[in-house]
C-alpha cells in the first residue's frame, strides 16, 4: 500500500471514527448481554453504579435494540482506533527522501537567500500586499521557504511546497463572504488562469469542538458559492492519522500544474 493510499484509509478512518463518537452519545446508558437457556436468549443488561446485571424483559426489545446497536457501534470503534494505530506504524516505517528543491531552499542552505529573492519576483506584490490575520502572532512560530511564518508544521509543508512549486499564494490572507470576514490559510493564485483558490487544513479533527467549528466555515464557504474540489481545497489530520506530504504534493499538481 502506498503512503496516497494509505492516508486516503487513515483520512476515511479518522471520518468514521469522529462520526461513531458523536454517536455514541445518543444512546442509553448500559451494556446488552445475551445469554442463552437452552433454546432461548435471555437479555441482560449492566448499568448504573452498581453493574449488576439484571433481567431485560421481552416487552424492552427497543432498549434491547438500541443497547445492541450501541455494542455494534463499540466494536467498529475499537476495530477503527487498531487500524489507524497499525497504519500510522506503516506510514512511519516508510522512509521519506528529501527532495532536491527542499535541500535548495532549506534555512541552513547556501543558496536559499538568492534563489528566495529570485523565486516568484514577477508575483511578488499579489503574494505580500494583502490584509492578513492579527490573532495570536505569538503562534506563528514556524519558518518557511518564503520568509513567513505560520502556525503548524504542516501549514508550514504546503507553504513550502506551493513555493517550491512556484505558485502564488498568501497565508491566512482576509476574504469578505457576505457578512462573514475569514482568513482562509491559504489563497492561491493559479499560475496560468489567475483563478483564485483556499486552502484549509484542518489539522485537529480528533477534537469535537474543532470538528464543530470545522463544519460550519465549510458550509459558510459553500453557502457563498466556494465548494469543495471546485475552488476550495481541504484537508485534514488528527493525533494518529498526520497530513501525508505525497497526498499535498499530488493536490498542488493536480490543482496548479
Amino acid at each position: 500500500m502506498t503512503t496516497q493510499k494509505i492516508q486516503k484509509r487513515l483520512d476515511f478512518l479518522t471520518n468514521q471514527i469522529l462520526w461513531l463518537q458523536k454517536k455514541l452519545k445518543e444512546f442509553p446508558d448500559g451494556k446488552l448481554y445475551c445469554e442463552r437457556d437452552g433454546h432461548y436468549i435471555k437479555w441482560f443488561i449492566r448499568k448504573g453504579k452498581d453493574n449488576q446485571k439484571k433481567y431485560l424483559p421481552k416487552t424492552q426489545r427497543h432498549l434491547a435494540e438500541q443497547l445492541i446497536q450501541k455494542r455494534y457501534y463499540q466494536a467498529k470503534l475499537s476495530d477503527y482506533q487498531h487500524e489507524i494505530d497499525y497504519l500510522c506504524y506503516s506510514l512511519e516505517t516508510i522512509p521519506t527522501l528529501d527532495s532536491e528543491t527542499s535541500k535548495l531552499l532549506a534555512e541552513n542552505s547556501n543558496y536559499s537567500k538568492l534563489l528566495t529573492e529570485i523565486l516568484f519576483s514577477d508575483k511578488k506584490d499579489w503574494s505580500t500586499d494583502f490584509e492578513t490575520c492579527t490573532k495570536n502572532p505569538e503562534n506563528l512560530i514556524h519558518n518557511t521557504y518564503s520568509g513567513i511564518k505560520v502556525r503548524s508544521k504542516s501549514e508550514a509543508f504546503i507553504a513550502n511546497t506551493l513555493f517550491s512549486y512556484q505558485i502564488p499564494f498568501r497565508y491566512e490572507c482576509a476574504i469578505q463572504i457576505g457578512n462573514l470576514l475569514l482568513y482562509p490559510d491559504f489563497t492561491i493564485q493559479h499560475p496560468k488562469t489567475g483563478k483564485i483558490y483556499y486552502w484549509e487544513h484542518f489539522g485537529m479533527m480528533d477534537d469535537f469542538e474543532y470538528v464543530d467549528k470545522t463544519t460550519r466555515k465549510i458550509s459558510s464557504y459553500c453557502e457563498h458559492g466556494i465548494f469543495p474540489d471546485d475552488s476550495l481545497i481541504l484537508t485534514y489530520e488528527a493525533r494518529r492519522a498526520p497530513l501525508d506530504s505525497d497526498w499535498v504534493r499530488q493536490i498542488i499538481e493536480h490543482y496548479f500544474l
